[in-house]
């Protein structure tokens, strides 16, 4: 199930840092091209060694291309020099710490989002991930913390109803997890993979609770969303089979075996 993917960071994630892609030809690179972003944030560095947007514009192009220690050793680099501006350090903190984060580095990460909150009180996505974060260790109780603090805040704040309904759904509160994704499925969401993901998550709670034919309709409104979901399959299938819908479950089976692969 969707945690929080990187291309969804990249939403909640405002880069305040000025980027010198004019500066060192990265512009001339493919959005996806990371290599290419490299070889001009290197040159950018050789010409300049104190280019410090550089240093984290590079981090960022290891960070999505997997390469987490170089990554590290760029965004440690981009901190160590301080940048002007308390939200430019955060930033630093915060790109640090998802690829901590994203490395199971939990404790790491979460040291970094609290050193981009310090730094930046205001930056909502530190204090998201640092939820996930806490969440990831099942450290439910510091995960709420943070999601109520994102959620009294800004009570607009879909990600963080999402998020706070995993938790719950970990711990199996499901009454609180369906408030939760009854809340975010109404919020006007851009995104209609997201949006599957809220229907997806209600239709397992509605199936834990036994409302079989809300967990039917939420999955199949989840699927016509985000029809090549394996998960909303699986989901459905278990929801028909409880109703004794044998070969709509087995079918739903199947296409989510096709989807995967197997």
């Amino acid at each position: 199930m969707r945690r929080i993917s990187f291309v969804h960071f990249l939403l909640l994630f405002t880069f305040t840092c000025v980027c010198a892609f004019g500066q060192n030809g990265a512009a001339a690179c493919g959005e996806k091209e990371y290599d290419c972003k490299i070889d001009a944030y290197t040159k950018a560095v050789e010409a300049n060694p104190n280019d410090i947007e550089s240093y984290f514009n590079r981090g960022m192009a290891y960070k999505n291309s997997g390469r987490s220690e170089m990554a590290t050793a760029d965004l440690s680099k981009y901190i160590s020099m301080k940048p002007t501006k308390p939200a430019y350090l955060a930033d630093g903190y915060l790109a640090r710490g998802n690829v901590y984060r994203e490395a199971g580095k939990y404790d790491l990460a979460i040291a970094d989002y609290g050193a981009a909150l310090t730094a930046n009180p205001n930056n909502q996505a530190a204090r998201l991930n640092r939820g996930l974060a806490y969440a990831a260790k099942k450290d439910y109780l510091s995960a709420l913390k943070d999601y109520n603090a994102l959620i009294l805040d800004d009570p607009k704040y879909a990600e963080a109803y999402y998020d706070r309904g995993l938790a719950y759904m970990d711990q199996n509160k499901n009454d609180l997890a369906l408030a939760d994704f009854d809340k975010y499925v109404s919020m006007d969401l851009t995104n209609n993979e997201y949006w599957a993901d809220g229907f997806t998550n209600r239709g397992i709670v509605r199936t834990r609770k036994g409302d079989l034919t809300g967990a039917v309709t939420d999955l199949s409104k989840a699927i016509t969303l985000k029809p090549n979901d394996p998960v909303a399959y699986r989901a459905r299938a278990t929801a028909y089979r409880k109703q004794g819908k044998t070969t709509l479950a087995n079918d739903d089976d199947s296409k989510a075996a096709e989807l995967e692969g197997k």
